[in-house]
Order: C-alpha cells, then sequence, then structure tokens
C-alpha cells in the first residue's frame, strides 16, 4: 500500500509540472503563467543581548517605525534541469532572471551569506547580485538563501520582494515554436500556413490552409474548400475524406490543430499576441513578499451617539410581566401589614 501511495503521489507531481506545458488556452484574458521556482520571504526584528549581540527573533506582529533595525531572509528554490525542461517547452527565447527587490529600507548589509558585499545607502532598491544561474543540461534541484540587516527608512511600510524565473517573451518577431512563426492572425511552417480570420474582438471566425500548392477554406469535417488550385484541381473543389488530395489537406490541418489545441470547429477563440506569447513563448516568476508594518499611533474617535453597552441578557416582554406582577404582589402584602 505504501508502494502504491508512493507511486500515486510521484504521478501527481509529474502532472502537476508537466500540465502547464501541455494545455494551450485562448480566452479574453492573457493566461495565468506560473513557475516551478520557489521563493520565501522571512521578517524578523533585531533585539540585542546583555553583551551587544543581535537576538534575531520571528517578527510577527511587531510594528515599526524609523530607524527601526530589522532583518530578513530570502530563500530561492531552483528545479533541476528535467524538471524546467518539462515545464518550459523552449528555453531558449526566455531570459533567466532572479532578485531582491526592496521598499524603504536603507543601511541593507548581508549576513555571512553571498553576496558578501552589499551596497550601504539610504536609496537601496534593489539587490540583484545574488549569483542564482538558470539551471544547465544535467543539473540537480538547487537551494539558494540569503540573509540581510537593513533599517527601516521612515516610518510607513516596508517591504521585502525576491523574484526567481524566466522573463516571457514580448514581441511575436523572430519568435519560432518548434519551427512555427508566427503573427497576428497567421502561423507557417515551411509551405504550410494556416490564416485565422478574427472579428473586431480577435475572436477566430475562420480557417484557411496552404501547403505551397492548394490554399482551401477549412470546415467543420474537416472538409476543404480549395481557393487556389490548379488544372487538375480548380478552385471550389471540395475535397471531402474520399478525394485524392484529402490526405495531403488533412495532415497540414492536424498539426495545426495539434499545435494550437483548438480546430475549427472551437468556439470563443481569442487569438492574440499576448495569448500567443503566454502559451508558446511562456516564461513565469515565482515571487514572495515580506513586509514590515508601521507602528501606528491613530486615535480610534468613539461614534457620536454611543450606546449603552448590554451588560447583561435581553429581557423579553413577558419577563417585564412578571417582574411587574411581582412588584404588584409585594405592595398589597404591604399595605396589608401597614393596616393590620
Amino acid at each position: 500500500m505504501k508502494k502504491l501511495f508512493a507511486l500515486v503521489l510521484t504521478l501527481a507531481l509529474v502532472f502537476a509540472i508537466a500540465a502547464p506545458a501541455m494545455a494551450a488556452t485562448w480566452g479574453p484574458g492573457t493566461p495565468s503563467v506560473g513557475s516551478p521556482f520557489t521563493v520565501t520571504v522571512t521578517t524578523y526584528k533585531v533585539t540585542y543581548d546583555a553583551l551587544g549581540n543581535p537576538v534575531y527573533t520571528a517578527l510577527g506582529n511587531a510594528a515599526v517605525v524609523q530607524g527601526t533595525p530589522v532583518a530578513f531572509k530570502v530563500t530561492f528554490k531552483v528545479p533541476s534541469y528535467s524538471s524546467i525542461s518539462t515545464y518550459y517547452h523552449d528555453m531558449t527565447t526566455l531570459t533567466f532572471d532572479s532578485g531582491i527587490d526592496l521598499t524603504n529600507l536603507s543601511n541593507v548589509k548581508s549576513i555571512g551569506t553571498p553576496p558578501t558585499t552589499v551596497s550601504i545607502n539610504a536609496g537601496l532598491t534593489a539587490i540583484t547580485d545574488l549569483g542564482i544561474t538558470a539551471p544547465a543540461t544535467s543539473d540537480a534541484a538547487k537551494e539558494y538563501s540569503y540573509s540581510f540587516t537593513a533599517t527601516v527608512a521612515s516610518t510607513s511600510k516596508a517591504l521585502v520582494e525576491g523574484y526567481v524565473g524566466y522573463k516571457s517573451g514580448t514581441s511575436l518577431v523572430g519568435f519560432t515554436y518548434d519551427g512555427y512563426s508566427f503573427t497576428s492572425n497567421t502561423v507557417s511552417k515551411g509551405s504550410n500556413v494556416l490564416t485565422l480570420t478574427k472579428n473586431s474582438s480577435n475572436v477566430v471566425t475562420g480557417w484557411q490552409i496552404a501547403d505551397g500548392t492548394y490554399t482551401a477554406t477549412v470546415l467543420a469535417g474537416p472538409i476543404f474548400v480549395l481557393t487556389v488550385g490548379d488544372a487538375t484541381y480548380p478552385a471550389g473543389t471540395i475535397v471531402a475524406n474520399t478525394h485524392p488530395l484529402f490526405a495531403t489537406l488533412n495532415t497540414v490541418y492536424t498539426a495545426f490543430t495539434s499545435l494550437l489545441g483548438f480546430d475549427v470547429t472551437s468556439t470563443g477563440i481569442y487569438f492574440t499576441e499576448a495569448n500567443i506569447l503566454a502559451n508558446f513563448a511562456k516564461g513565469g516568476y515565482a515571487k514572495a513578499t515580506g513586509t514590515f508594518l508601521p507602528y501606528s499611533s491613530e486615535i480610534i474617535v468613539p461614534p457620536s451617539n454611543p450606546t449603552v453597552p448590554n451588560t447583561g441578557d435581553n429581557m423579553s416582554v413577558i419577563g417585564f410581566v412578571m417582574v411587574g406582577l411581582a412588584l404588584l404582589a409585594t405592595a398589597a402584602v404591604i399595605v396589608k401589614k401597614v393596616r393590620a
């Protein structure tokens, strides 16, 4: 049973990593881009012992003001090359990047871990010389951890933001994927070309394919109607599954559908530059943020119409009636005794 559980867990992890690479999405919004990298940021408050040595404890809910000494630790986990190769289909068009962005922190110094020297200045906004490198062929997973001390520059929120990963592609110019080139409405590889008709919202409304000799409009089925033919098969020829040209044109069509993940019958396909890049030139950062919240001396003003606090249970109408009857009974007894 334990072996079966381990196998199931392993498969789940594999599919979790591979899924983003296997499924292209074409909705109205750009697909979210994930990352196989991870980043964690831990924040600390700094106190000093009797000998003046710094003591680092978890920040918790502690607040800061200008001049407060603080510390933080940022850990980056870079997966093995084999894992990243599964996640990113083509890393040649991507740029690896890592760093730590800082807000409202000064006097930043590293604590015993590279980089051994960090510029100490009030305006430091980023640390980028971390020495983290993109995994090369056969590299195993690696972990990089860095600790720093700093001073809160002013009494406001201070941030530590770590990031690692690949910058996504930003332009279709010169971009290829498995030998396929893209424009805003075409996909091509060699003499095979797919041209998509789109409406004003960039939704695909029609398909046309070409193989260097014939050009055809694609209909559901698929059925191909030649728009450019030759003497044997002129324009207007309908190519269904029994036609001599069907296998040739269907091979081209199938190659494009396999690449894109949708076919001529699919609806609601937004073929935009942003979607193309997100699906085929995707990068993606792992990010994490550590926050030092400022101390607040805000005075809480009570409401203009304060109500009397309720210090007991609500009394029902019946309760008031019972109390009233009890008072009347007591009064009757007192009056009777007085008359006696």
